[in-house]
């Protein structure tokens, strides 16, 4: 869509080879830049609002073993999971937790430091939680 706003070519992808890291710069499309800070603006606004809102859950110490990838989405040190998650222990069946969930991971692993849970959504609010 910003390639189509600011009248550029969509690339014949059967003739062109992708772009490879570093064929194109982010002030290279105009808007993308600005699109980016949009989008990481509101997950890290998500984020802010289940921290001061949430309740967190005593889990911590489990393995994150179930996730949503395609809508998952990180934050700092936070992954920000709008539908579900699954904990456990590595071996035995994960405990399932649907609703929004916010996880802190152990540096380079998939062992949870701390889960909050998202507040649920005041009626009438027009926003209803997934």
């Amino acid at each position: 869509m910003l390639l189509s706003d600011n009248n550029l070519d969509q690339p014949d992808w059967g003739q062109e080879k992708p772009a490879v890291a570093g064929d194109m710069t982010i002030e290279e499309v105009p808007g993308l830049g600005e699109e980016f800070s949009k989008y990481f603006g509101a997950i890290d606004k998500k984020v802010e609002e289940i921290l001061s809102c949430g309740e967190k859950l005593n889990i911590s110490g489990k393995v994150l073993n179930l996730n949503d990838p395609s809508n998952m989405r990180s934050s700092g040190n936070y992954l920000y999971h709008p539908n579900f998650i699954g904990v456990g222990i590595d071996g035995q069946n994960p405990e399932f937790f649907t609703g929004t969930y916010l996880t802190k991971m152990v540096s380079r692993t998939n062992t949870i430091e701390e889960v909050w849970r998202a507040a649920p959504a005041k009626s009438g609010s027009g926003n209803p939680e997934k």
